[in-house]
């Protein structure tokens, strides 16, 4: 299988970002779910400094590994601390859930591409899946009361609420995690 093509270049102009719940077209109706933190752009590019670029099977095993080296990897870069440890492992575990489970849907022969990076003021990960992509503002609320037994479908809600920024390309097959440094 051949390399995910390199991230492209992440373009703020208006036309291209998205803010949630800023009224365009029907994903305004995401606004009450997960708020103004989550954003779409046409591209997503890192900042700063590249800590880690790593490509990995479609596998929870090496979902898991990964999380770790991550979380390490941010631990020695000085970028976390303390309880911040728990908000990356549980921001970077549903992001990598949903690329295994809803982007590759599974799929051993599809990998995922993480990478990690920081500058002075705080850290990101880009998770990009080899899927279809989807919508956020498609996903179920749920708080509402007809999903809070579901099993699935608050991965975007937790990650929108422990991180700083949620990026998501116009594909919506990858997403970028922002957080300040601690």
């Amino acid at each position: 299988m051949p390399p995910l093509p390199p991230l492209g270049t992440l373009d703020p102009h208006p036309a291209l970002t998205y803010f949630m719940g800023g009224g365009v077209g029907d994903r305004g109706a995401i606004r009450d779910r997960v708020g103004a933190k989550v954003k779409l752009a046409a591209a997503l590019s890192p900042f700063g400094e590249i800590l880690m670029d790593a490509t990995i099977p479609t596998s929870f095993v090496a979902k898991v590994q990964l999380i770790h080296r991550m979380v390490r990897t941010l631990e020695a870069n000085g970028c976390i601390r303390g309880d911040d440890r728990y908000v990356a492992e549980i921001a970077l575990d549903e992001a990598l859930n949903n690329a295994i489970q809803h982007g590759n849907r599974g799929d051993p022969r599809k990998t995922i591409r993480a990478l990690l990076f920081a500058d002075g003021c705080r850290w990101g990960a880009i998770i990009e899946d080899e899927g279809e992509g989807f919508r956020a503002d498609a996903v179920p609320d749920p708080k509402r009361e007809e999903n809070l037994l579901r099993p699935c479908g608050r991965g975007i809600a937790l990650m929108e609420e422990y991180l700083d920024e949620l990026w998501y390309n116009e594909r919506g097959n990858a997403v970028m995690l922002v957080k300040k440094r601690s």
